[in-house]
């Protein structure tokens, strides 16, 4: 969604309105997140803005999506009357967007394959991305941990 409020820094992605907006700095993009709540309490969307706003800023991301929730982002969207006065109520212009996608596949059938050896268990205590801090607080030296194909994990990097 495009921005009518020049308070709004490039750098920030909008993720709702109260008596201000609610935004994410992306400098804050790389910190662990958890968005709970109820049936049709926007988890997804909120899940969405973030991919979208991610996205927009050149920030690769990495989104498993089991249910397919998120594939909606690879199509423009449709500029319904609902969203554009959400939208327009909030200050903000409604822009069908499109954002690149690649799909990933267990099965190398209909997607990108992923390697077998993603499915197999990883020694953190030896991964690159664990530096020598972090790797100090793993209870012991070669925790196993299974890293399955899809999981409910986001990751912008």
């Amino acid at each position: 969604m495009a921005r009518k409020d020049s308070t709004i820094a490039d750098h920030m992605i909008v993720v709702g309105k109260s008596q201000k907006y609610e935004v994410l700095d992306l400098k804050f993009g790389n910190r662990h997140g958890l968005i709970t709540g109820a049936t049709g309490t926007g988890k997804t969307v909120t899940l969405q803005i973030l991919v979208e706003g991610f996205s927009r800023a050149g920030v690769p991301v990495f989104a498993a999506d089991i249910k397919g929730d998120l594939s909606g982002v690879a199509a423009p969207g449709e500029a319904k009357e609902a969203f554009v006065k959400r939208a327009t109520d909030m200050g903000l212009a409604y822009q069908p967007d499109q954002f690149p996608v690649m799909f990933w596949d267990v099965f190398g059938q209909e997607g990108h394959p992923v390697p077998a050896c993603s499915c197999m268990p990883v020694d953190l205590s030896s991964c690159d991305a664990v530096d020598a801090t972090h790797r100090a607080d793993l209870p012991i030296p070669t925790l196993q941990r299974a890293v399955p194909a899809a999981t409910d994990v986001i990751e912008a990097s």
